[in-house]
Formats: structure tokens, C-alpha cells, sequence
């Protein structure tokens, strides 16, 4: 099944919040969104502890536009991801928001862990640059022309 984008269909941005704390990672990501030719508005930060004050505007974030959609690396400092996923879910103003976990495991027990705090995906970080692209894409696609998203304050 392909999910080709229609010419004439609107190729409106996603405002993306990106936790990842691997410069690395965070530079192929980067790129598969480019390389995908997908309008993305994508802030980043380093830790889940930053993603929490990013979306719940707290300094130094207090004047960052609300996401509309969390990519979320598990393995990060100050705060992993399942303890940002879980703060973020039980706070009543955050947990409309989607948060997908992006990471190298694919191990049953995160897969099932990040279902249970609430995230809305978990995606196995793709090895090659090609796949991280085609991911890219379809994550756009999906979150911008099929999926309905909550109003992003």
C-alpha cells in the first residue's frame, strides 16, 4: 500500500517537539524530514526534563508555541522518556497531546511500558537514512492528513 501525497493536496506544517539527547540522532532526523520534502516546524531538546518544561512553558520555553505532536526518545538524562511520557500524560492541559516513542529498542517490555504511561506510538528507530526518510514521510502524512489532532494552544 502506498501513501503518496497528492499533488494538489495542502501541505500543511506540523508543529513537532523533538526530545532526543544523541546530537546524532537528532541530526538524522533532521534530514529525513528534509529529505522527505515535508513542512515541519521542529523544535528540539536534550532530556525529558526539558521536554516538560518546554510544554508546560516553563522557563526558559515560556514563550515556545505548543506542539502538536512529541517525538520521544526513551533514553535520555535528567528525566528518561517513560518518566517524561507519564508526567506528561497525568498533567490535564498536556495529555491531549500525541507522544510517540522514537527509539532503538524494540524490546517487549518498553513497547508495552510506553503503551501503558500512554504514548500514542512507539517506533523502532530505523537504521538507514532511506528508512528514517520514508518514516519521516508517513509520520507527517499520517499526522497531518489522517489523524485529527487536538487544538494545539
Amino acid at each position: 500500500m502506498s501513501l503518496a501525497i497528492a499533488p494538489t493536496e495542502p501541505r500543511k506544517p506540523l508543529r513537532l517537539l523533538l526530545a532526543e539527547d544523541n546530537e546524532d540522532d537528532v541530526f538524522l532526523i533532521r534530514q529525513a524530514f528534509a529529505r522527505a520534502e515535508v513542512p515541519i516546524d521542529m523544535s528540539i531538546v536534550g532530556d525529558g526534563a526539558n521536554a516538560v518544561r518546554f510544554l508546560q512553558q516553563e522557563p526558559p520555553f515560556e514563550n515556545a508555541q505548543r506542539p502538536q505532536v512529541v517525538l520521544m526518545d526513551i533514553n535520555m538524562p535528567l528525566k528518561n522518556g517513560f518518566e517524561a511520557l507519564a508526567e506528561l500524560k497525568s498533567d490535564p492541559d498536556l495529555c491531549s497531546i500525541p507522544i510517540i516513542m522514537m527509539t532503538t529498542s524494540n524490546r517487549e517490555e518498553d513497547i508495552a511500558l510506553s503503551y501503558a504511561r500512554g504514548a500514542s506510538s512507539f517506533i523502532t528507530k530505523p537504521t538507514t537514512i532511506e528508512d528514517l526518510e520514508r518514516v519521516a514521510r508517513y509520520f507527517w502524512q499520517y499526522w497531518t492528513s489522517i489523524a485529527s489532532l487536538p487544538h494545539a494552544g
